[in-house]
């Protein structure tokens, strides 16, 4: 592993240090965790494009303003997905 200075307010450390006492795991386990959070958060952004971009070849006549309204057709057709069966 490599080592890491993190610069934390008071707050921040003593949240983390109880959350470490109470999980019975370090301060950098959390961190850790906390990257490997982000990453697959950002994995998850990342697959919410490609799928708009599946429903622009899906549905050649769907909407000509994607760029603008991307979020509310990503959502709308997560949605219509999530109701289909199987």
């Amino acid at each position: 592993m490599i080592r890491v200075q993190v610069h934390l307010n008071e707050d921040e450390d003593s949240w983390l240090e109880e959350r470490a006492r109470q999980q019975g795991t370090t301060k950098s386990a959390l961190i850790r965790e906390g990257i490997e959070i982000l990453k697959v958060q950002d994995a998850s952004e990342t697959e919410h494009l490609l799928k708009l971009i599946g429903m622009a070849d899906y549905d050649p006549d769907g909407p000509t303003d994607g760029s603008v309204n991307h979020d509310r057709y990503l959502t709308q057709w997560e949605d219509e997905r999530n109701l289909l069966p199987g």
